[in-house]
C-alpha cells in the first residue's frame, strides 16, 4: 500500500463507510486497527507521519477519518495492534515507553494519548499476534508473569490486552493469566490438517457456499473435544476468527502478487452463505464466543457496495 497520507486518508474513510454500509450483513461491534509505529513511514518529515503528524495524534488521518466518527457506527470497542515484529519498530515504540519499559508499554502510552482527545468511542485495549510478540523477548516474558501486567502496560491497566493465537494453541490460556482476549485463528486450519491452502482441494472450495458442510467439517474434524472444551471454558475471552482471503478474486487491497491473501477461504463465498455460516457455527460448538473477520483489506467486491468496488494497492496491476 502507498505510504502517503492521502492513501491512508482513503483507507480510513473506506473503513468508516464499510462499517455503516456493507453487503456482508455484518454488524461490527469491535474493531482492531493496525498501527505500524508512530514514525511511519520511516524517514518522512514530521508532517507526513501517518499516525503522529507534527507530534499531534489529533492531526492523524486515523483520528480524523475514523476514530472521531465511530459513535456514528455500531463499533463500541477499538483495539490498537502495534507492530513489534522487527527491531526498528520496537525501537520507535520504546521512545514512548516509561523508564525501563518495553516496546508494548510504549504502545500503550501511544493508545492512551489518543484516548486523551477522543470524546466518544476510545481505545479499549491493545492486541498483538503471538509470532510478533515473541520477537519482543522482554514483553513476552511479562506475559507469562502473573505480576507482569502493570509493567507490560506501562501502568495503563485501564486498557485490555489481547493476543492472536493459532486455533490449536488453547493450552496457552491458563499461562497468560492476565490476558483478557484470545483471538483464535480458526481459519488457519492448514496446520495440521492441510484442509486450507491455495489448491483446488481447499475445503473452502469443496464446501463453497455450503455453510452446513463447513460447520460439520470444523466441528467434527478440525476441533477435537479438548479444543472445544477449552473454548467453552474460556468463552468470555476467546474470539473465533474467520478469514475472507481469496485467490485472484477482486478485493480492495490485494497483496503485491494480486491475490487477496494466501489461501482459498471465505472470500470465495457469497455474502449470504458466509453470513449463514456465522449464524450456525457458534450454536454447533455449543459456546457463546464472539467471532470476528480477518481482514478488511481482503474484503471482496461482492461484499461491498457497487460504488466502492475499487482496487487501491500496488497489487492491483498484477
Amino acid at each position: 500500500m502507498d505510504p502517503s497520507v492521502d492513501a491512508w486518508t482513503t483507507y480510513y474513510h473506506r473503513i468508516f463507510d464499510l462499517l455503516t454500509t456493507n453487503c456482508a450483513y455484518m454488524r461490527v461491534t469491535k474493531l482492531l486497527l493496525r498501527v505500524l509505529d508512530p514514525e511511519y513511514p520511516s524517514g518522512s518529515d514530521a508532517s507526513h507521519r501517518v499516525w503522529y503528524p507534527n507530534n499531534d495524534v489529533t492531526q492523524s488521518v486515523m483520528y480524523k477519518e475514523l476514530l472521531s466518527k465511530l459513535d456514528q457506527t455500531s463499533v463500541r470497542e477499538v483495539e490498537m495492534m502495534p507492530y513489534v515484529f522487527d527491531e526498528p519498530s520496537r525501537q520507535t515504540w520504546l521512545k514512548w515507553a516509561p523508564e525501563n519499559g518495553g516496546p508494548m508499554s510504549g504502545a500503550y502510552a501511544f493508545a492512551a494519548e489518543f484516548n486523551k482527545h477522543l470524546t466518544g468511542v476510545k481505545f479499549t485495549g491493545l492486541t498483538t499476534d503471538y509470532e510478533e510478540l515473541n520477537q519482543s523477548k522482554s514483553d513476552y516474558a511479562l506475559l507469562t508473569d502473573p505480576e507482569g501486567e502493570s509493567a507490560f502496560k506501562g501502568g495503563h491497566l485501564e486498557l485490555d490486552f489481547g493476543i492472536g493465537l493459532g486455533y490449536y494453541q488453547w493450552s496457552r490460556f491458563p499461562l497468560y493469566t492476565w490476558t483478557q482476549h484470545f483471538y483464535m485463528e480458526v481459519y488457519d486450519i492448514v496446520t495440521p490438517f492441510g484442509g486450507v491452502d491455495s489448491s483446488d482441494q481447499s475445503r473452502f472450495l469443496l464446501y463453497k457456499d455450503d455453510p452446513e458442510a463447513m460447520v460439520n467439517y470444523i466441528v467434527n474434524e478440525v476441533l477435537d473435544s479438548n479444543t472445544k472444551a477449552a473454548y467453552s471454558q474460556y468463552s468470555d475471552g476467546a474470539h473465533l476468527m474467520w478469514s475472507i482471503q481469496s485467490m485472484g478474486l477482486p478485493c480492495q487491497y490485494p497483496l503485491n502478487d494480486g491475490n487477496c491473501g494466501a489461501n482459498h477461504e471465505f472470500g470465495e463465498w457469497s455474502s449470504q452463505a458466509f453470513n449463514q455460516f456465522l449464524q450456525l457455527i457458534l450454536p454447533a460448538l455449543g459456546t457463546g464466543q464472539q467471532q470476528g473477520v480477518y481482514q478488511i483489506d481482503y474484503l471482496p467486491y461482492q461484499m461491498m457496495p457497487a460504488n466502492m468496488r475499487h482496487c487501491l494497492s500496488f497489487g492491483c496491476d498484477q
